[in-house]
């Protein structure tokens, strides 16, 4: 009879311990659905605000973009700043983002056309500092848009030079970020030709002539490139380095990978002009495209 009682006790324990067990699987399943569920929810949140934000971002770069255009004298000058931009970041196989990112500081890059008053300049200012003064007071007025931080920091930099004289943080060659150099050589071929009426190859020139003082060397080719796939009539053409033969003539400096210059523009490519680029691309690398004038 003990016995009976004993395992009749010990059965009842056990169901008790299993309904026990079995009440917190039941809690335990409806609290992770719970979490689920909030999950999803707070998903749906996520993704409605980053399309809140990326559309809040577009309405106010357009919106400021159109301001740009209406104060410009060409409006035609933002879009090709923003065209040939592009460009040249595709070519150089930029993410999704930074094309983004890019477009959107390329869009703005004339800012400074909003905020600029004569009454602030006597008549013995430079027209390039007034530009500059100008440039950072008006990238003081994007610098609490949120929404477009990583543009901002392209913009900041749009007007340091590679020498290191430039605004607003003296920054100098690689610590300048490579987007705004981008933007800023863009910008002067953009300026010649669409404002001063300058030939292409009066631009090339001048910019040539600034390369590792004020703009990035690396990007010129892109510029000619851009030249070459896009302007009708244009005067140069494209070939691979090894293609070149003597009577021809340079459209652009051909440069080494450390930025020196290796033959300068419009050299007339002689016999020792070839065997001078066999011996140097034997042990070292030279950009293989090189333009040259038809």
């Amino acid at each position: 009879m003990t016995q009976t009682k004993e395992i009749e006790d010990k059965l009842s324990e056990a169901i008790k311990k299993e309904f026990q067990v079995r009440k917190l699987l039941n809690e335990t399943t409806f609290e992770l659905s719970s979490i689920a569920e909030e999950r999803d929810i707070l998903k749906k949140k996520e993704i409605n605000f980053q399309d809140y934000k990326e559309k809040n971002k577009k309405a106010f770069t357009s919106f400021i973009s159109f301001a740009i255009d209406f104060k410009l004298t060409n409006p035609k000058i933002r879009q090709k700043i923003v065209e040939i931009t592009l460009y040249i970041a595709k070519k150089l196989n930029f993410s999704s983002e930074e094309i983004e990112n890019i477009k959107i500081a390329a869009s703005l890059s004339e800012i400074s056309t909003l905020f600029f008053n004569q009454d602030e300049f006597n008549s013995d200012r430079q027209e390039s500092d007034i530009t500059k003064y100008t440039h950072v007071k008006s990238i003081s007025f994007l610098e609490n848009f949120s929404l477009i931080k990583e543009s901002f920091i392209i913009l900041k930099h749009l007007y340091e030079t590679l020498d290191g004289k430039g605004v607003p943080d003296r920054l100098k060659k690689d610590e300048i970020p490579k987007e705004s150099r981008i933007i800023s050589i863009v910008r002067h071929f953009v300026f010649s030709l669409y404002e001063k009426g300058k030939s292409v190859e009066e631009t090339f020139s001048e910019i040539e002539q600034e390369c590792g003082i004020l703009y990035d060397v690396r990007f010129l080719h892109y510029l000619q490139q851009y030249v070459a796939d896009n302007l009708e009539n244009s005067s140069f053409t494209q070939i691979d380095i090894i293609d070149l033969k003597e009577g021809m003539q340079l459209a652009e400096s051909i440069y080494t990978f450390e930025g020196a210059k290796f033959l300068p523009k419009d050299t007339l490519i002689e016999k020792y002009h070839l065997k001078k680029i066999e011996e140097y691309i034997k042990k070292n690398i030279l950009k293989r495209e090189v333009f040259v004038n038809l």
